[in-house]
């Protein structure tokens, strides 16, 4: 069992770095066809911001719930680690899932959707196969990560093995060829159950999911000498920056690329005093803490600006500049009076009854 201890500032660090990783979400949708011969490094932005997103789960959860899911997972305490991520994501998700329904007829498409995908969407499972509609466009991935929660206590408890490293190097591999193989093989001549695999490994489950189990291995061996003197180190922190940056304009490479760059950035940023510094301001932590309510509503505010507009776009400094402060000014209302109020009243109130 491992135990690391970093000030404050070091755990501030990871809340900036989602902070950031909400920030290149939104741009990417917002702005990465405008971003000419730069347009890879921000088209892949936006898939960076929701691994790093992954990422974080997994380092972070493994490092608060690393002591009880070690030696066993017993039903109090898997229900208790349950209770508590669903209060942490399911209240405004609830909320603005209610706004996108009453709204439906104006920002989705109706031949989409029906019953079954609200009802896979009030429960978070519409990611979990191959018919993803989401009414809140981001909500794919939390459905993802919610059911990457129900796994998570085996992951730890699995972990006790002190298998983390050769986890992260398996898993890094076949995410990797997942991404690559039609450079080696010609997919044609594949049988259909290869063809089925394939298809179920580029599932977000699989894409995404992956950061989170590789999030959890890096908590774990990242503790051993070798690696902790390494990623401590700033020059090691700015190398990842570089390799992820530079790994956009590597087509499908990208992907083998990062599937190791950036669990092992979260480490580094968790860790280096010059992750701590950059990550650690005060403003980019306030964003990491509203980066949820950014991360769900950027685009319903989007929406809201050009309904209001009429569709007509009257200039971009009007369109963006009007979007980025509603964003802003609904992610504090969100955070503050519906996520954090939400969240506190519903643990209590486990707590109150589990007594």
């Amino acid at each position: 069992m491992t135990a690391h201890v970093y000030g404050n500032s070091h755990i501030k660090a990871l809340t900036g770095l989602r902070g950031v990783g909400a920030l290149l979400v939104v741009f990417y949708h917002f702005h990465q066809a405008e971003t000419g011969i730069l347009q890879p490094l921000f088209e892949f932005f936006g898939s960076v911001g929701v691994m790093v997103f992954f990422a974080l789960s997994g380092y972070i959860l493994t490092s608060i719930y690393d002591k009880r899911f070690y030696s066993g997972v017993s039903a109090f305490s898997y229900f208790d680690f349950l209770c508590k991520r669903i209060a942490r994501i399911y209240p405004l998700h609830f909320f603005l899932l209610i706004i996108m329904l009453l709204v439906y007829p104006r920002f989705v498409y109706a031949p989409d959707s029906g019953l079954r995908q609200v009802f896979t969407n009030l429960t978070l499972t519409q990611a979990w196969s191959f018919d993803r509609f989401s009414f809140i466009a981001a909500s794919w991935s939390i459905s993802v990560e919610f059911l990457f929660y129900i796994l998570f206590p085996f992951f730890v408890f699995f972990m006790r093995r002190n298998i983390s490293l050769f986890v992260f190097l398996g898993l890094g591999l076949v995410y990797g060829f997942e991404n690559n193989y039609w450079i080696f093989f010609d997919s044609s001549k594949f049988s259909d159950e290869i063809i089925y695999i394939l298809k179920l490994t580029n599932h977000n489950i699989f894409h995404y999911g992956a950061f989170f189990v590789m999030g959890v291995c890096t908590y774990y061996f990242s503790d051993w000498r070798i690696f902790k003197k390494l990623l401590e180190n700033n020059v090691a922190f700015l190398l990842l920056v570089v390799i992820v940056c530079v790994s956009s304009f590597l087509g499908a490479a990208k992907y083998a690329i990062a599937i190791f760059a950036l669990p092992l950035l979260v480490r580094s940023a968790h860790t280096s005093s010059l992750g701590s510094y950059l990550l650690g301001g005060t403003v980019i932590v306030w964003l990491g803490e509203l980066s949820y309510a950014i991360y769900l509503s950027h685009q319903l505010m989007h929406y809201l600006v050009l309904s209001i507009a009429g569709g007509q776009v009257v200039s971009p400094l009007y369109e963006w500049g009007s979007t980025y402060i509603l964003i802003i000014i609904w992610s504090v209302f969100c955070y503050y009076c519906i996520e954090t109020v939400a969240r506190d009243r519903l643990r209590n109130s486990w707590f109150a009854s589990s007594k």
